[in-house]
């Protein structure tokens, strides 16, 4: 068993070299990425932030409000459903 023991630490030195290899290859790699220009406008990461207005009468506010209730919603979680289903 002594030569197999040998066999595998021979194995794990090589393997332990490629990943310090792999390692300053992936540092270079990041340094070289990260001097890229940055020219441009800036994009906005969340597009899903915005506001909607909506105009109803008090009538239509009650009936919504009863509609979104039935279904156990909010009136913004309703209103998200009807919007974006």
């Amino acid at each position: 068993m002594g030569i197999l023991d040998k066999k595998m630490d021979k194995n794990k030195s090589a393997v332990f070299k490629d990943v310090v290899a792999n390692k300053d290859f992936v540092n270079n790699i990041e340094s070289k990425i990260d001097s890229k220009s940055k020219r441009g406008r800036k994009q906005s990461s969340n597009k899903r932030n915005k506001t909607y207005t909506f105009y109803c009468t008090k009538e239509e506010l009650e009936m919504l409000e009863k509609l979104a209730n039935d279904k156990h919603l909010t009136m913004a979680e309703y209103f998200r459903v009807k919007l974006f289903n």
